[in-house]
């Protein structure tokens, strides 16, 4: 894979992903399938997790797994058409070498989104599949995601899974389970509505890519690794939808009261990572902080109304409503030193409208 000579940006993503003027990105690979995806650091994404752990009292690897498998299994379902028709029916007729190479194409992939590179250790055609990852970045949600691959592939009614790290190396084995799972709806991977906005963003003369991208991060591509430039912390592309497949498998066991403690997980977590930034002038800052947000992918609200100690947000789109709503709250407490509240006027997947304002003691 090349990198633009001039920006350094990797070609190939700049042919399939598109920076909206509304603050998303939306990707479409050669099959058509459109996904948004937002671009987040992996160590906030696991202290997220961690402090999710913490408030529910369990470890969170089993949500993680079960969520990110079912984006997976649709995902992969629409990836593996194109190849499918080139691999016999018979299960005894599918080499091994055949794979190696599809898992080449589908390595190029996943490295040019920052997860690591996968080589196929070991495949037998309806038994077992061994996977070894290079460079592996949150580990629960690529374990979730070969399962789905797996399932997928053998059209298995349920697989098992288990990893282990073998120096820098993530080992994921693969093999039928013998229990059938219970009956839930299959998740589609539906299909998302790019907009538009008021964002425009400088472009690469030579390859057409976002240079405020381009300047913030750092492509390894024979590694499948993303820094960012200036913090040095690693980067990912995350399909939105796997977001939003997380929260639905914490609400199945937690309820409605998830999205409350997810709010706060994330709030806790984005203002500690906001410590040391100038905060003198409000307006500049807040220019600034929601800019970067959608420089990522996350969002940009079509209406922002602020305050002293409050703002009111609309906005269409966002990467996830909560986790969104949970970083302006964090923004909000840090420019004002104290506690806030937030009330909900509309929380959809599409559209979210909400007011985020300070409590007093």
């Amino acid at each position: 894979m090349k990198k633009c000579e001039r920006c350094g940006f990797p070609v190939k993503l700049v042919r399939f992903a598109d920076w909206r003027t509304d603050g998303t990105i939306f990707a479409t690979d050669r099959s058509g399938l459109v996904q948004q995806v937002a671009c987040l650091e992996s160590d906030e994404m696991e202290s997220l997790f961690d402090e999710i752990s913490a408030r529910i009292g369990m470890p969170v690897d089993h949500f993680l797994v079960e969520a990110q498998k079912a984006v997976g299994k649709a995902l992969f379902a629409v990836m593996l058409a194109r190849y499918i028709k080139y691999l016999p029916d018979s299960r005894f007729f599918r080499p091994q070498w055949m794979f190696k190479l599809i898992f080449r194409v589908i390595s190029k992939q996943l490295a040019l989104i920052g997860f690591g590179w996968i080589n196929l250790e070991s495949y037998r055609a309806g038994r077992y599949l061994v996977l070894r990852v290079r460079d592996p970045v949150l580990i629960p949600r690529t374990v979730g995601s070969a399962l789905g691959f797996f399932e997928s592939l053998e059209k298995f009614p349920a697989a098992r899974a288990e990893w282990h790290l073998e120096g820098n190396d993530l080992i994921i084995h693969l093999v039928r389970a013998e229990e059938e799972p219970p009956d839930e709806s299959r998740l589609d991977y539906e299909e998302v509505e790019p907009g538009n906005g008021v964002l425009s963003y400088e472009k690469c003369s030579a390859c057409g890519a976002p240079l405020e991208s381009a300047r913030l991060m750092e492509w390894d591509l024979d590694t499948g690794v993303i820094r960012n430039r200036i913090t040095g912390n690693r980067e990912v592309l995350i399909a939105v939808q796997s977001i939003y497949a997380i929260e639905r498998e914490f609400e199945k066991e937690l309820g409605e009261e998830f999205s409350g403690i997810l709010f706060e997980a994330q709030k806790k977590i984005a203002r500690e990572r906001l410590s040391g930034l100038d905060r003198g002038d409000m307006e500049a800052f807040w220019d600034e902080y929601l800019r970067t947000l959608a420089l990522r992918g996350l969002g940009y609200p079509i209406g922002f109304d602020r305050e002293k100690e409050s703002i009111s947000v609309e906005i269409v789109n966002a990467y996830n409503q909560v986790l969104y709503a949970a970083k302006c709250a964090a923004a909000l407490e840090y420019l004002t030193g104290g506690p806030s509240e937030i009330a909900w006027e509309k929380r959809e997947a599409g559209h979210g409208v909400y007011r985020l304002a300070g409590v007093k003691p």
